[in-house]
C-alpha cells in the first residue's frame, strides 16, 4: 500500500463551501460575522453571529438563540460556548 501526499502543505486549507478537505479553523474562519447554528452534546441548538473562536473551538456567539430538545426557545444574546461541548457548526 502507497502513502498518500498531503493535500495542502500547510496546516490549514482554504475553507470553500462544499470543501470536505476544510480543516475546522478554516471552516471556523470563513464563517467570522456570518450567522450560523451549533449543536451541543446536551440536544441544545444555538443560533447566532460568530464572533470570535480560538484553538480549543471555543466560541464566542452574539445575538443568540437557543432551541432546546422540546423545541421551545429563548434569547440569550452575547454567549461564550466551551468548544469540547460542540457537536457541530453549520452556516445559516
Amino acid at each position: 500500500m502507497q502513502a498518500t501526499k498531503p493535500l495542502s502543505p500547510h496546516p490549514l486549507v482554504c475553507a470553500q463551501e462544499g470543501d470536505a478537505t476544510a480543516l475546522p479553523a478554516a471552516v471556523l474562519e470563513g464563517a467570522l460575522n456570518r450567522p450560523v447554528q451549533v449543536l451541543l452534546k446536551d440536544q441544545r441548538i444555538f443560533a447566532g453571529r460568530l464572533l470570535g473562536f480560538d484553538d480549543h473551538m471555543n466560541m464566542i456567539l452574539e445575538g443568540t438563540q437557543e432551541t432546546l430538545s422540546d423545541g421551545a426557545t429563548r434569547s440569550l444574546g452575547t454567549l461564550v460556548l466551551r468548544g469540547n461541548n460542540i457537536v457541530s457548526l453549520s452556516p445559516r
